[in-house]
């Protein structure tokens, strides 16, 4: 539900994906994962970003923020299921 609520999970757990929204209430998705990379388990941890907007039109800011691929909103589930396939580099 936030950025915050991301951090205190991966100070306890450590997932195999991260799927974050870019617009959240108390810090944006770039933030987050500006804060997450700077984080041990966190550095290598495969992201993908979610967004109201076009994808296409930040997806510099997206990458440099270490997101490895961006889905518009509303996803469908066979483009969620594709895009994890990728950045998990698994094939169907």
């Amino acid at each position: 539900a936030s950025g915050a609520e991301v951090l205190n999970v991966l100070s306890i757990t450590s997932p195999n994906l991260l799927i974050s929204d870019l617009g959240m209430p108390d810090m944006d998705g770039y933030s987050l994962m500006q804060r997450i990379r700077r984080l041990p388990k966190g550095r290598s941890l495969p992201a993908i970003a979610l967004t109201a907007y076009a994808c296409e039109a930040k997806s510099e800011q997206i990458a440099a923020a270490g997101f490895r691929c961006c889905l518009n909103k509303p996803v469908s589930p066979d483009d969620l299921i594709t895009a994890v396939e990728k950045v998990l580099g698994k094939r169907r």
